[in-house]
């Protein structure tokens, strides 16, 4: 009645300066622990591994105009990974 809409974002990665300082640490190999440590995210990830834009675009359109018959929507953002574990 008030004109409220609700919708949420589940975002799976995203690639950030802090995501990829606090994860890369964790492998280990050859190459360059943040190397290693993409090559790996990357594999899991179908489509792509997110950027903050990406997110940043989704919030764009819904708070846009053209969003306005969405509403109660949980849209995922994790680059297909749900369709593929």
């Amino acid at each position: 009645p008030n004109g409220i809409r609700v919708n949420a974002i589940a975002p799976g990665v995203v690639h950030t300066e802090r995501s990829m300082r606090k994860n890369a640490d964790s492998y280990a190999g050859d190459a360059p622990a943040p190397i290693v440590y993409r090559r790996r995210l990357a594999s899991r990830y179908p489509f792509s591994v997110g950027q903050p834009e990406d997110i940043a675009n989704i919030v764009l359109f819904l708070a846009s105009p053209k969003s306005r018959m969405i509403n109660g929507a949980v849209i995922p953002a994790e680059g297909g990974r749900s369709a593929y574990l």
